[in-house]
């Protein structure tokens, strides 16, 4: 079943796709695997990375931008020619070119599908998303080692060693991991439906899986049906044979699950390849944009100065995208908002910033699709199936997907964490949930009190909730006004479920589960950073794609205009002044303790001015803040020649302080808020890297090492606070029990508020603890345990001397 997400979150696949193919809208999309980058290089080889071009100059790369718009064009890779499925009514031979199957060939030839095995075959019982264990009749080499059973899974695959039922993303990423796998057609199909069957015939001589008119999986219908089967044999050869394939897209090749990074893409239609020694694929694919080589275009001749870029096209891209406008995450360091969509665990945290062209700063994208469909009034109902939706709603509700909306809550009755809150892609509000017409697909809803027809939705789409503005660290808890959500509504039309768009005027009855924001962060985790300290000045720059050779029109340049203006009082307006949308293209100034650091009173931290690019003349930085709460110079000089310029920022008092720092209009206002304890009472210490997971059992969370030996690495400590902010300078108290001694060259933390031990363990065996906390903390001390062992006893093995 296919559970990914298809707009909004959208993630990035094939180095951030604009289609919604296998991860589409699902930030768990690993674009960092090796099979990925290779893809997107091998499929386009003008594509690799525009930055890395040394043969081009950037000005023939880039376009000059117009009225506060930057130009990209479409050339250099940005748009990527399709890979049209071309196997049908051909078999793929995979050929060992020794006998364990260490390397391997390929060739195509045409025919080649086994009727005969397909009508001989056994029918195996496959529900959706399933597999079932087959015990071969002969021993199968597969990349260098044997196998004596296979599993066949529903989605198109065999799998060794284990099976695979897993409803996560049918992607190239996941294709080459977990078990290793022959996937002669990795898409999501049920093999449950009528008509449809995996049957698998088994001999001595071959092993034939043939999947016979199975669809592709399909909410509440019938997908596309698919015809093909995997052969193997004794001596290791597998053909891949296709007997109709109504798919463009979809993945085939074999993967060891081992040497990921020397995976390849190749073209199995061509006469033959080799030899390979690890996973080899071909993807294919229709027509589609690159969106990580489009914002390295921009970074060419833009600096690092913006959190994030919105896009927008002005021509027929020819990709269907599935989505009116989508947002794809590019960074996220923000904790307590809840946890990616479907199967994500922890809390979402990830950085493919360096994929798009951004070293620090980029925090998103948003792709909004062909421009004409706006028109020429920012607040101009779309149309378009959007209900009440305006540009400028479409805008701010892709700019709240940057926080929104993933929120789960714990239900009151059974204690268990709940995701009743979220409706279309697990990604928006419920119809169900009372979000206060929240621009993220949510209705206003009023209890009337008493049945029937309890509930009335009497608004939708108009703003950001209270919860919205919490989860966007805008407000504190104490602002978000309790809400609830009506579970099993009395509804008989099934179109009327917890993903549709949101409408007023519709009546229902159902019961009242009550949402306090308690309920959320105790499911969540406090939201880190707070409201306090959280970012809320964000830069925007606007872009607009244009084929290659072409200029955009003063009509369109008017109108992407217009609404860019307007974004900015829309936000300020829908979040009450709190959040500053800044669309201007500048030149990059940042602070090194942006968006926010720590510090104690009276002590000093080192700060850093920091243009995108070196001046030849000395540049005087302003810098300013208010309330005495720190200290700063006037102003900084980034002298000639130089990225930037130091100051000491000095804490005077307990609080919050906004700095800021400026050179002139050309330039971003720099924005940093600095946290100065009065006191070490609410830091905490909290391990980096605990190594022993990787040298002992991490459930267990205990290092075994020999007594009154020294670990072999140090232990890395950092002192933080609630909001997870470092502080140098945080005087540390160890106590070691027994004999046992812990050693460090610091009794204080250093700049980056860190400091490394060097632990002894006693000479008894037992149980070792080594207790570290920051001296005046209010907070628990942290404790570090370690089993001591006793040396074997050695004992000399009696000589028996034979004297004749």
């Amino acid at each position: 079943m296919r559970r990914s997400i298809i707009s909004a979150l959208g993630a990035i696949v094939l180095v951030a796709s604009a289609r919604p193919l296998w991860a589409a809208g699902d930030p768990r999309a690993d674009v960092s695997h090796p099979l990925n980058s290779v893809f997107e290089s091998q499929r386009a080889p003008a594509a690799q990375t525009a930055s890395l071009r040394a043969d081009v100059r950037k000005d023939e790369l880039t376009r000059p931008d117009i009225a506060g718009l930057a130009i990209v064009d479409n050339g250099d890779g940005v748009s990527i020619p399709d890979n049209p499925f071309d196997l049908e009514g051909l078999t793929v031979e995979i050929l060992p070119l020794d006998p364990e199957g260490f390397f391997y060939s390929y060739q195509s030839r045409s025919g080649g599908f086994d009727s005969d095995a397909a009508a001989a075959g056994e029918l195996i019982s496959l529900a959706d998303d399933d597999f079932v264990q087959h015990d071969l009749p002969f021993s199968f080499p597969f990349f260098g080692k044997s196998h004596e059973s296979v599993f066949v899974n529903s989605d198109g695959n065999l799998t060794f060693e284990a099976g695979d039922d897993s409803t996560a993303l049918r992607d190239p990423a996941r294709a080459v991991s977990g078990p290793p796998r022959i996937f002669p057609l990795f898409i999501d199909l049920d093999p449950s439906q009528p008509g449809a069957g995996v049957k698998l015939f088994s001999s001595a001589e071959k092993v034939v899986v043939t999947w016979a008119n199975v669809p592709e999986y399909v909410s509440g219908g019938l997908g596309r049906i698919q015809t093909f089967q995997a052969t193997l044999f004794p001596d290791g050869r597998i053909e891949l044979s296709y007997a109709s394939i109504t798919r463009d897209e979809l993945i085939v090749g074999v993967a060891p699950a081992e040497l990921l990074d020397e995976s390849l893409v190749v073209d199995f239609s061509a006469p033959q390849g080799g030899p390979f020694r690890a996973a080899f694929v071909e993807i294919f694919v229709g027509p589609d944009l690159s969106l990580g080589v489009l914002t390295q275009k921009f970074y060419l001749n833009h600096d690092d100065a913006y959190d994030f870029v919105v896009v927008f096209h002005n021509y027929d891209i020819g990709i269907e995208t599935g989505a009116f406008a989508f947002y794809r995450g590019i960074r996220n360091f923000v904790q307590g908002i809840g946890p990616a969509p479907i199967d994500f665990e922890g809390e979402n945290l990830f950085d493919f910033g360096n994929l798009f062209g951004s070293p620090f700063r980029l925090q998103g994208l948003l792709f909004m699709g062909d421009l004409e469909k706006y028109g020429d009034d920012p607040n101009g109902r779309i149309g378009q199936g959007l209900g009440v939706n305006t540009s400028l709603s479409v805008l701010g509700h892709e700019a709240g997907h940057r926080f929104l909306s993933r929120a789960l809550f714990v239900e009151p009755t059974l204690g268990l964490l709940s995701a009743e809150l979220l409706g279309r892609q697990f990604a928006h509000w419920s119809f169900f949930y009372n979000s206060d017409a929240s621009l993220l697909e949510g209705n206003r809803i009023i209890d009337r009190g008493s049945a029937p027809l309890q509930f009335e939705t009497t608004a939708a789409a108009e703003g950001f909730s209270s919860l919205d503005l919490y989860l966007m660290g805008l407000v504190p808890t104490e602002e978000v006004e309790p809400s609830f959500v009506v579970r099993n509504p009395s509804i008989d039309d099934p179109s009327f479920n917890a993903a549709r768009q949101p409408l007023g005027g519709i009546l229902f009855d159902g019961e009242r589960i009550d949402v306090p924001i308690e309920s959320v962060t105790a499911a969540l985790g406090r939201r880190r950073p707070d409201h306090t300290l959280s970012q809320k000045a964000f830069r925007y720059a606007f872009i607009l794609l244009v084929e290659e050779g072409t200029e955009p029109t003063p009509e369109e340049i008017e109108n992407l205009n217009r609404l860019r203006e307007a974004f900015s009082g829309y936000m300020a307006e829908k979040t009450g002044g709190r959040f500053l949308a800044e669309t201007e293209l500048v030149r990059m100034l940042a602070l090194t303790t942006s968006p926010q650091s720590g510090l104690l009173r009276g002590e000093k931290i080192e700060a850093s001015v920091v243009l995108g690019s070196v001046e030849q003349s000395d540049v005087a930085v302003r810098l300013e803040t208010a309330g005495g709460i720190v200290g700063v110079p006037e102003s900084v000089v980034i002298p000639a020649g130089q990225l930037g310029g130091v100051f000491p920022i000095e804490g005077l008092q307990g609080g919050v302080a906004s700095l800021n720092a400026q050179i002139d209009e050309s330039y971003e206002t720099a924005r940093s808020r600095i946290q100065v304890l009065a006191d070490t009472t609410p830091l905490r210490l909290e391990r980096l890297f605990p190594l022993e997971i990787l040298f002992n059992d991490p459930r267990e969370r205990l290092m075994t090492f020999p007594v009154g030996r020294r670990l072999p690495y140090g232990l890395l400590l950092l002192a933080l606070d609630d909001n997870d902010l470092p502080y140098a300078d945080a005087p540390i108290s160890i106590t070691a029990s027994g004999d046992g001694f812990a050693e460090s060259e610091q009794t204080h933390t250093d700049a980056f508020g860190s400091i490394v031990l060097n632990w002894t363990l006693a000479t008894t065996p037992g149980l070792n603890t080594l207790t570290v906390e920051v001296e005046g903390s209010a907070r628990p001390p942290l404790v570090v345990k370690a089993v001591g062992t006793a040396p074997p006893t050695r004992s000399r093995n009696p000589k028996i001397f034979l004297f004749p």
